[in-house]
Order: C-alpha cells, then structure tokens, then sequence
C-alpha cells in the first residue's frame, strides 16, 4: 500500500511540475475549456477544444520525449564509450601480462631439455675421462720410448767416439795425402809455367791461365803437340788464352793458323786484343759465330754457326773448349759430327774439361760413333786426346 502511495505521490508531483510550465498551463487550459463547453451542452466545441489539444500537446510531447531520450542515449554512448575504452585499456594490459608470463615461461626449460642436457654432460664428463686416460697412456709410452732413445744415443756416442780414435789416423793420413796432391798439382802448374816461358820464348807474359782458361799443363800439352806435329790448320771452339798460345806455337813454327770460333762478342773483342799487342794477327783469327740450333741424331743442340770460308783446308787439330755448359745437356757434343767432314786423316782432337759428366758421355759416344778414343790425359785430367783408330767414320 504504502509503493502504490509513493508511486501516485511521485506521478503527481510530475503532473503539478509540469503544468507549471507554459506548455502544461497552456494544456490545463484546454482541458478546463473543453470541460466548461460540455458543461453547456456545447460537446461539438468541446470536441474541436479537445482535438486541438491533442494536435498541439501530442506533436510537443513526443517531440520532447525523444529529445530527452536523445540526450539519455547520447549521454550513455558517452559514458559507454570511456567504459570501452577503459576495459580495453584494462584488457590491453591484461594482454601485456600475459605475454610477459609467456616469455617468462619460455626461458624455463623444458623436462626433455633438462634431460637432454644431463645426458650431455654424462657424455662429456665419459670423453674427458677417456681423453684423460689416453693422454695418461701416451706420456707413459713416450716415456718408455724415451728411455730406450737415450738408451740408443748413448750407444752411439760411445761408438762414435770409439770411431774417432780409430778414425784419427786414418784422417791424418787423408790430410796428409791431400796435401801432397796439391803441392804436386801446384809444382805441376809452376812447372807447366816455366816451361811454356822456355819454350815459346813470348815477348810479352803469358795471357792467364787456369780457371775458365785452359790450365798451365793443358797449354804447355797444346802448345808441345803443335810443335812437334807443325800443323796448318788448328779449329778452337771459345776463344781466350789457349787461343794466345797456340799462335805463339804456331809463330814459333812460322807457319799455320788457328781459327777460333766464339759466340760472345766480349771474349772475341778480348782476344783479338791479345793477339794485336803480341803481334800474332797473322797466325790466328777469332770469328763472330752466334750460336744456332742443330739437330742430329734426333737431338737438338746450340752450336756455332762457322761463316763460309773461315774453314777451307783439312782441320788437323780441334781444340773443344765451347760453347758453355750452361747453353744446354752436352752442349760441346756437336764439334765432331759437324767438323767431321773437315778433319784430316791425322786430326787429333783435344777436349777441355774432360773429367765433367757431359764430357765423359761426349767422348764416350764419338767412341762408339765415329771410331774416336782417347790417348792421353794431363795428370790434372782437366785435358784429353783423342785420335780416331782409323779414318773417320763419316
């Protein structure tokens, strides 16, 4: 009773605070009309009265409650639009927790990780153990390999020094022996000398000898072999010192001819000054004979190209001394194959430098090739003879 009592109280004091204003007093005035006409009997009036204020009340209180509808709308939207935006924010927060929480929990290993690595560091700790244990192993091998090295060198300190005292004699005597041998080669070559100085009677001294000349044994040999045998025609291969005193020998014969071939325009421009200042142009002469390939026998070969007639009566002593070793294997090996149609019955050929591994092979294949052998050697074995046992094989 006493809701029902509050609700009517509350409905008229809505009613008596509306037609407290303009609209409310304007309708109370209708309704009073509309009743005063149909007091009098004037019901059509009253009607009239009634129906304009239903078309001036109804339109004012429909268009009143929708803009108070309206603005209770509006003014919820607002309010629901920062509560939105506040549970989102919330929720946005909410989220960031959550994925913090995530990555937290995604740095904390796993039950297979963790027993994963366990299994790891079981089987590490087994390696070092075993690595640990070979290492101990080697050392102690190495020790032992150690022991029987020491053991080895000790026995042949003890052999090396016993060789020493029994070897001391033995290299006494090597010294000893080498000693005399090259006193004996020095007298030879001071022997050589003096007798070259006797023999050729040289108004000037002897051009060097030995080292890239031919030794003092050699020349005295050569200088010896064209006395006795006079020859007209000597062919040498290089140019230089031997070239010198073959003239001398040949001046001393007073009659004949050396002709040098050289490659190298230094050592030709040289002895061709030596001969000048010893007045020898006559009985010898140097050609310019750059060196060009041969092939014989199925071999290539650097040997002196001779110009047209530097070389045109028989070659009755070859002196190979060129060209250098260094223009190829038996570089010196073409001297008889080229010359060989050019040499006398009676040619004898020297070789330089015989006791050389090229010069060896050299004159073991003009044996075999053309009947070519060896007569004589100087005690130095630095100069060799050959002479053919019969004609040359041509």
């Amino acid at each position: 009773m006493s809701v029902m009592l509050s609700k009517i109280a509350r409905t008229a004091a809505r009613f008596a605070a509306w037609y407290r204003t303009p609209s409310g007093m304007l309708s109370l005035l209708f309704i009073a009309g509309a009743i005063a006409l149909s007091a009098a009997q004037q019901t059509a009036w009253a009607l009239v009265v009634l129906t304009g204020w239903l078309a001036f009340m109804l339109p004012h209180k429909l268009t009143r409650e929708r803009r108070d509808w309206e603005d209770a709308v509006h003014a919820l939207g607002n309010d629901g639009d920062q509560k939105v935006r506040a549970v989102s924010s919330e929720l946005e927060a909410v989220n960031a927790e959550v994925r913090r929480m995530f990555a937290d929990l995604s740095t904390i290993p796993t039950t297979e990780e963790i027993q994963s690595w366990q299994l790891s560091v079981e089987s590490s700790q087994q390696r070092t153990n075993q690595s640990f244990r070979s290492d101990l192993d080697a050392v102690v091998e190495s020790h032992t390999d150690l022991e029987a090295l020491v053991t080895r060198i000790a026995d042949d300190v003890e052999a090396l020094s016993k060789q020493v005292t029994d070897g001391r004699d033995t290299v006494d005597w090597t010294i000893s022996r080498l000693n005399t041998r090259m006193d004996k080669r020095i007298l030879n070559e001071v022997q050589s000398v003096s007798a070259l100085y006797s023999l050729l009677e040289p108004a000037l001294p002897l051009p060097p000898l030995g080292g890239w000349a031919l030794s003092a044994e050699a020349s005295m040999v050569l200088a010896r072999l064209t006395l006795r045998n006079q020859p007209e025609l000597i062919v040498e291969t290089g140019s230089g010192s031997s070239t010198v005193i073959t003239a001398l020998a040949l001046a001393k014969n007073g009659r004949g001819r050396v002709v040098a071939l050289e490659h190298d325009l230094g050592y030709a421009t040289a002895t061709r000054q030596m001969l000048r200042d010893r007045g020898l142009e006559k009985f010898a002469t140097v050609v310019d004979a750059p060196l060009k390939d041969y092939r014989i026998g199925g071999t290539e070969y650097r040997w002196y190209d001779i110009p047209d007639g530097e070389i045109d009566e028989p070659i009755d002593v070859l002196l190979v001394d060129g060209p250098p070793g260094t223009t190829g294997p038996m570089a010196r090996y073409p001297a008889v194959p080229v010359l060989l149609d050019r040499l006398s019955t009676l040619a004898t050929v020297l070789v330089d430098d015989a006791n050389r591994d090229d010069e060896v092979e050299m004159t073991s294949l003009w044996q075999s090739q053309f009947n070519l052998f060896r007569v004589d050697s100087t005690d130095d074995a630095l100069l060799a003879t050959l002479r053919f046992a019969s004609e040359p094989n041509v």
